[in-house]
């Protein structure tokens, strides 16, 4: 199979030092659906918690490829959370610095800030 079909995308957040070093990076969440703001030109990648997410929930790269076109290659990336209190539901959202993937979990991630 392609590598589009059988990996699946997730955000890993890291921590990098003053130096540039990745000092710490939390476990990978898995991306759940795409938000594109047309006016902004950005595309935000949700992600929620593994244990709250069913499996078929969880956006593969061939998926991504589909809900992503041509007309957005000049957006910015961002990763996007969806955070719930009594008060509010607040969006948080950090631009991605970097891609990777992890072959032996057929996993692609896309990188940001924690």
């Amino acid at each position: 199979p392609q590598i589009e079909d059988q990996f699946r995308v997730h955000v890993l957040k890291v921590i990098i030092s003053e130096s540039g070093e990745i000092e710490e990076s939390a476990k990978a969440q898995p991306v759940t659906h795409i938000v594109l703001d047309e006016e902004e030109q950005e595309c935000y990648l949700y992600f929620a918690e593994e244990a709250l997410v069913d499996d078929s929930a969880i956006l593969s790269v061939a998926n991504l490829k589909r809900q992503l076109s041509a007309e957005i290659q000049d957006y910015s990336l961002f990763a996007g959370e969806q955070k719930e209190t009594t008060q509010a539901t607040l969006e948080l959202t950090t631009p991605l610095i970097g891609f990777g993937e992890n072959e032996a979990e057929n996993n692609f991630f896309v990188i940001c800030q924690a």
